[in-house]
């Protein structure tokens, strides 16, 4: 029996431990990762955070009521109160990425990005929750016992490698996110070699090797079973409990030449970088020792003596672990119940895991992709009576930031949530901000009096069939506020 457990024990740690010089490399990675998300969001920070744009705080409570944890960009509208927030995250992202404070700065960092999440969730996609999910189990992981300014101070880390419930769970998140999106592509399209081609067919994202893509048609019928089977299989080789270290260098050129076509295939912003960011915590021990025998910066440092803990110390560090595997069961509950819903949790414990952004569900072009795309057409009636068509015109500062903001990539995937019927009273705030920024640089009957956003829906004709003409939907059509 002794000799069963300590196999056990081997292959536990063998499977589950991280190497320091590995989460070394993903702190900077991520720190990195929130200092350019934050950059892309601060281009629309008044448009996208402000009460004075698209969405405000009042419109935000009536889709999203308030948690138990709160958001700290829910406390104020103001341009100057939210650019304070964006610097304080900014440099907490920063004294991660040196790795000083790590754990205040990754705790922090944590929160301000739960924080902007939460304020305006409609902005999100399977990137950003990923982000705030890897960043959640680092806040109990040794993040700067290498190559850190922290490290520099206290010297050799005690250990070299860290197995522990929050090392597990740092690399379970990553093989669920790809495994349960694979395993919730149950449509027909995924079986008969349609998904890829539909899920390129959408104008707002199609990039130019996607375009080459549906150029030649028998490509994405044959990666589309291809892609599926990948997404299930290849998250499972990363703990399988033979040569694990060679099978996971393997699996990760596998998911960074993967997620590579999907980057170049279509927009996606950051998530191919963050899933790719996701996969360095698996970075082999072997690995880095063939390169310390060439650099030293990948040497492995040798092991200092761990001091003997208190007990109240023992006491805080079983109340840690705890906690990680009690968030944990919640996350694995919560993607359990996306797949069968008789396996979730039940619902009082599903709203919990809401209010804190913790009910994932990877339905990225899951069961099926969508058949249609969809776009807003923008119409207006001036006060002098005059019909003006949003979309061509042109007019000051305050309509230079609208035609901004639908070439932004956030922004364009806002408007196309907002293309379904669900979100009513977003969409009202969306036209008011359309007639607020309008006015804002015309006078008299230049100003505008009414505004109409209809949804353009066209359907998405694949293998040679005749294109169906777009449909048209009001969504939207009101008097502008006045002053």
């Amino acid at each position: 029996m002794g000799r069963l457990t300590g196999v056990l024990r081997s292959r536990g740690v063998a499977l589950f431990a991280i190497d320091l010089r590995s989460l070394a490399l993903f702190r900077i990675a991520l720190a990195t990762l929130l200092l350019v998300d934050l950059a892309s969001r601060a281009r629309l920070l008044a448009e996208n955070y402000s009460d004075a744009g698209a969405y405000p705080r009042a419109t935000v409570v009536l889709d999203y009521p308030i948690g138990p944890l709160p958001s700290l960009h829910m406390l104020g509208g103001s341009v100057p109160y939210e650019l304070g927030l964006f610097i304080v995250a900014g440099l907490a992202a920063a004294l991660l990425a040196l790795g000083y404070l790590t754990r205040a700065a990754t705790a922090a960092s944590w929160f301000l990005l739960y924080s902007l999440h939460a304020r305006h969730p409609l902005l999100l996609d399977g990137g950003d929750d990923l982000l705030r999910a890897l960043l959640l189990w680092c806040v109990f992981l040794p993040l700067g016992a290498r190559w850190s300014l922290d490290a520099r101070r206290a010297g050799p880390p005690v250990h070299t490698a860290v197995c522990s419930p929050a090392s597990a769970a740092l690399l379970l998140q990553v093989a669920c996110m790809f495994f349960m999106t694979g395993l919730l592509k149950t449509g027909p399209e995924w079986a008969d070699g349609t998904a890829i081609s539909y899920a390129l067919n959408r104008k707002w994202w199609i990039l130019p090797f996607g375009a080459w893509l549906l150029a030649h048609p028998p490509l994405p019928q044959w990666t589309t079973p291809a892609v599926r089977a990948f997404e299930v299989l290849a998250p499972l080789v990363l703990f399988l409990p033979v040569i694990t270290a060679w099978l996971r260098l393997c699996a990760i050129l596998a998911f960074w030449g993967f997620l590579a076509g999907l980057g170049f295939g279509m927009q996606l912003n950051l998530f191919p970088w963050i899933s790719g960011a996701g996969m360095l915590p698996f970075l082999p021990t072997l690995a880095w020792d063939a390169l310390g025998r060439r650099f030293a910066f990948a040497r492995r440092a040798v092991p200092t003596a761990a001091p003997a803990a208190g007990a109240l110390r023992r006491v805080a560090a079983l109340a840690e672990q705890a906690v990680v595997l009690a968030l944990l069961a919640l996350v694995l509950w919560v993607n359990a119940g996306s797949a069968n819903g008789s396996l979730g949790p039940p619902p009082a414990v599903h709203r919990l895991a809401e209010q804190l952004m913790m009910a994932q569900s990877w339905i990225m072009y899951a069961p099926s992709p969508r058949h249609v795309d969809a776009w807003f057409e923008h119409r207006g009636k001036l006060r002098n009576g005059f019909d003006v068509d949003l979309d061509r015109a042109t007019g000051g500062a305050g309509w230079a930031s609208v035609k901004r903001a639908w070439t932004d990539y956030r922004f364009k995937y806002y408007l196309q949530k907002l293309t379904s019927l669900r979100w009513r009273e977003p969409l009202v705030a969306y036209g008011q901000w359309l007639c607020r920024q309008w006015n804002l640089d015309k006078h008299g009957g230049a100003r505008l009096d009414t505004v109409k956003l209809s949804a353009v829906i066209t359907p998405i004709a694949i293998g040679g069939a005749a294109p169906e003409p777009p449909e048209l939907w009001e969504l939207h059509g009101a008097p502008c506020p006045r002053e």
